[in-house]
C-alpha cells in the first residue's frame, strides 16, 4: 500500500504543481499554500466466492487555496474513480474536499 500512496503523493504533486502536498499532517506542521492535503479515509475489501476479491484504500483530499476554483480541483477529479464530497471556507482559504479511490490488489483471479 506505501508505494500506492507514493504513487498518489507525485500524481498530487504534479496535478497542484509545486511540493506544497501533505499526507496526514500534524497541526504543528507550517503549510504553504496553494495546497493539497489529503489523509486515508477507510479501506474496503470485495469479497465473491467466500474470499476476499479485491482491496479498495479511500483518500480524504483536500484543496486548499485563495480562490475558491483553483485549477487543481478539475484535475483532480479528472481522476479516475474520484467524487466532490463538500467544499468549505475556513481561515480564509476555501477548502475543496474530494474522495479518490485506490485498487490496491486484486487477491483472486476468475
Amino acid at each position: 500500500m506505501e508505494k500506492d500512496r507514493l504513487t498518489l503523493h507525485q500524481t498530487l504533486i504534479d496535478v497542484l504543481g509545486s511540493n506544497n502536498v501533505y499526507y496526514n499532517p500534524p497541526e504543528s506542521t507550517k503549510m504553504k499554500f496553494p495546497a493539497i492535503v489529503y489523509k486515508l479515509d477507510y479501506m474496503d475489501q470485495i469479497h465473491a466466492d467466500n474470499k476476499k476479491y479485491i482491496d479498495w484504500t479511500t483518500y480524504k483530499v483536500i484543496v486548499v487555496s485563495n480562490t475558491p476554483d483553483h485549477p487543481a480541483i478539475r484535475k483532480i477529479l479528472d481522476l479516475e474513480m474520484t467524487r466532490f464530497s463538500t467544499s468549505y471556507t475556513r481561515n480564509g482559504y476555501y477548502h475543496t474536499a474530494i474522495i479518490l479511490k485506490q485498487k490496491e490488489k486484486q487477491i483472486c483471479q476468475s
